[in-house]
């Protein structure tokens, strides 16, 4: 989004909570590889509805055609393989000089080096360590900037602009706690105020209740989550299996068109469920044979890190735990150039795809979008802000220091809100559970966030407060979410998954989720077939249910 914005002729700040170039993890940041397909061809509406179709197939039917289809021409047209090239990236090429189809990822430092360093070197005014309180607007209701705070001095910043991109990652750090450990494949950045802001700001919310999920190695401690850690998906189904030695997904052998990550979430979930997982509520991996032949890209070499590095020999069969790794929460309506229903505050990130990845697409092509949208503002004027509003909230932003009492400490208070999405809003909900999250949520927002108390009241780098501030946009996020989760009454959606409504239902639906004060509201909306239609979907989607497999 800032290259777009900066290309455009627009004057650029970047407001990064964590150090720029490193923080968040919307797919950008953790070491996949990434496809270069944009170098492949897709010429007329013709290919690029295919490419749609594809990812509608992938994600569920739950996508977001008419912004998937802007996203895959988008992505197509800017061509950020050669970007990386031109940036001084090294791409993997054949013998005939053509780019692999595995080629510039994060892991050869497409985004947290190279990239972060190139938009720098362009004239990014980058202000990291700071944190972005809430949205400005102007008295008509247009976006008109950001209050913050330098989280390096503890100082207020109010930064004015003529059009916000909002590029906030996930709330993924609300379900850090996955039974074991606070650990997930998110970062601690990822807390999901910026979500909020945008709610209260009167943006609805897209598919709040859907997030993204896989299994990875927890187990012994000093392996949990780690960069080598072994893991399993749905490229991984024959060789991943349950406590009875039976293949998890192992009808995809007969049914090779239902494989997607989502039927083997459910498939998976739907085994632990039935009291076929392990010891930690996981499956097994088999990592006996030719790792590098058999094993996805990104595990290959894990049996010869761990052992070099831990003197740990991983054993034949290794359990892996499921765990949500992303959240897919995102604005509901967003024009082709990704501007929100609140003029001038624009949307870059993930989240049309539902929980099928495609972070990098995603991310790359709605923030050029986004960029561009935003530039278009600059020739016009700075809109004016509301000061009251300033004041007041960089006066209950800094109340925190003031505090005495016998509150608990804002770490105390994230592990409650960890173990309550986990318990009741985790992998398999149900309407008593989710009922239960939204009753504990709204208990811990209205009596343990009045009473939070700080045990470090220094203004520089203090960890404690930036948690503190960060935790009722956590709650607000968590409450949209299981909010969200009572309206889907079925188990779609990869880790989406009720027992009180365990199939996989005739309709396709998106949830859009708004917010009045402390009220959620949430309403159904039938998808957006511009591309392939509810009955064609469901006639071709894999019917791979939650509640009974395969069904065929």
């Amino acid at each position: 989004a800032a290259r777009s914005a900066l290309k455009s002729g627009a004057r650029t700040v970047m407001v990064d909570k964590g150090r720029f170039g490193h923080s968040g993890d919307s797919g950008l940041n953790w070491g996949h590889q990434y496809a270069a397909f944009d170098l492949q061809p897709l010429d007329g509406e013709e290919a690029l509805g295919e490419a749609v179709f594809s990812t509608a197939f992938t994600g569920d039917g739950l996508v977001d055609q008419q912004l998937a289809f802007s996203i895959e021409k988008t992505f197509h047209d800017m061509q950020p393989s050669l970007m990386y090239e031109q940036i001084g990236g090294i791409l993997e090429r054949d013998l005939e000089g053509h780019p692999t189809f595995q080629s510039a990822g994060s892991s050869t430092g497409f985004k947290p080096r190279v990239y972060a360093q190139h938009v720098k070197r362009m004239g990014l005014d980058i202000h990291d360590r700071t944190m972005a309180l809430d949205i400005l607007k102007d008295p008509d209701g247009r976006a008109a900037g950001v209050v913050a705070l330098d989280l390096k001095t503890g100082e207020a910043a109010v930064f004015r602009a003529k059009a916000v991109v909002m590029a906030v990652g996930t709330f993924v750090w609300a379900f850090g706690w996955n039974g074991m450990r606070a650990e997930t494949n998110g970062s601690p950045e990822s807390t999901g105020e910026g979500y909020a802001m945008m709610m209260r700001a009167g943006v609805p919310m897209r598919d709040a209740e859907i997030s993204e999920s896989d299994q990875t190695q927890y187990t012994p401690l000093s392996t949990r989550n780690s960069t080598y850690a072994i893991g399993s998906q749905v490229t991984s189904w024959p060789t991943t299996y349950n406590n009875e030695g039976e293949l998890v997904g192992g009808g995809y052998a007969d049914h090779p068109e239902a494989m997607s990550q989502g039927s083997f979430m459910r498939l998976t979930l739907r085994d632990i469920y039935n009291g076929k997982g392990t010891e930690h509520g996981g499956v097994y991996r088999d990592t006996t044979g030719d790792l590098i032949e058999q094993v996805e890209y990104f595990w290959r070499r894990s049996k010869e890190d761990m052992f070099r590095d831990l003197g740990y020999e991983v054993p034949d069969m290794v359990e892996v735990t499921p765990h949500f790794w992303n959240t897919g929460m995102r604005p509901f309506d967003l024009s082709e150039s990704c501007e929100t229903v609140v003029p001038g505050l624009f949307y870059a990130g993930q989240g049309p795809y539902v929980f099928t990845g495609c972070s990098f697409n995603s991310s790359m092509a709605t923030g050029h979008l986004a960029g561009a949208g935003a530039a278009s503002y600059a020739g016009g004027d700075m809109p004016a802000i509301d000061r009251q509003t300033v004041a007041d909230v960089l006066d209950l932003s800094f109340e925190y220091l003031g505090r005495e009492g016998d509150g608990k400490r804002p770490f105390d208070v994230l592990r409650m809100i960890q173990d309550t999405m986990w318990e009741g809003c985790g992998l398999i909900r149900d309407e008593g559970g989710i009922n239960a999250t939204i009753a504990e949520l709204e208990r811990i927002r209205d009596e343990e966030l009045p009473a939070l108390r700080l045990g470090d009241v220094s203004r520089c780098m203090n960890t404690d407060w930036q948690l503190a501030l960060s935790l009722p946009g956590m709650i607000d996020c968590c409450l949209a979410d299981a909010n969200a989760s009572l309206a889907r009454k079925q188990s779609r959606g990869g880790a989406f998954c009720r027992t009180d409504f365990p199939e996989l239902g005739d309709e396709l639906y998106n949830t859009k989720t708004t917010v009045d004060g402390t009220t959620f509201t949430v309403e159904t909306v039938s998808i957006n077939g511009v591309v392939a239609d509810e009955a064609t979907l469901l006639e071709v989607l894999p019917r791979v249910s939650f509640a009974n497999g395969f069904e065929y």
